[in-house]
């Protein structure tokens, strides 16, 4: 697996030390601002600094993963979250952006193959690095529902990452049957 290093300024992180214990899988596109190119890596990579959040890693269409922000360090990617009852999952998970709409778009999939094996195979290199659990591997959804249980009078723009199209069970599968191996 090859890791190409891009790594955004390092006003876009934390600059405390990350001490990982799962991930969070987001999607992202430029499908607003640009419908019929949404996946232009150089807009997407704008987006990060228009909006002023990160992510560790970043996984093309075609399987390519970038590090955007070095894995000792905090990204900005989950907000508001909770996972396993811990808040502010910044400080404990890797932020892992596949690019795409969430949805078919042009008739191509919501995530192609090679995205959803760049995914497996990159989890599999943190387990294996950084000794993370397999369970503590989930969407931006989840962590941000788990925040608006525990605090329904706050306002917090509800997330939709990576979707119900993202293919769970065949990751969380493929996911630990490798990782059986290592």
């Amino acid at each position: 697996m090859n890791i190409i290093k891009r790594h955004l300024p390092s006003h876009l992180y934390s600059k405390h030390k990350l001490k990982p214990v799962g991930s969070v899988i987001h999607y992202i596109s430029n499908k607003y601002a640009k419908p019929l190119d949404p996946f232009n890596l150089e807009d997407i990579i704008q987006i990060f600094h228009t909006y002023k959040v990160s992510a560790h890693y970043l996984i093309d269409r075609d399987g390519t993963i970038y590090e955007l922000v070095p894995p000792t360090q905090q990204a900005w990617h989950a907000g508001k979250s909770i996972m396993y009852g811990q808040e502010n999952c910044n400080a404990f998970t890797f932020g892992v952006e596949l690019v795409s709409t969430g949805r078919e778009h042009n008739g191509e999939k919501a995530f192609t193959d090679e995205q959803i094996e760049a995914c497996i195979e990159l989890h599999l290199q943190l387990i294996k690095d950084y000794d993370i659990n397999s369970r503590h591997i989930h969407g931006h959804d989840t962590v941000r529902k788990n925040w608006q249980r525990r605090y329904p009078e706050q306002k917090a723009k509800n997330k939709h990452d990576p979707g119900a199209q993202y293919p769970w069970p065949y990751f969380r599968l493929e996911l630990d049957t490798r990782a059986n191996r290592i």
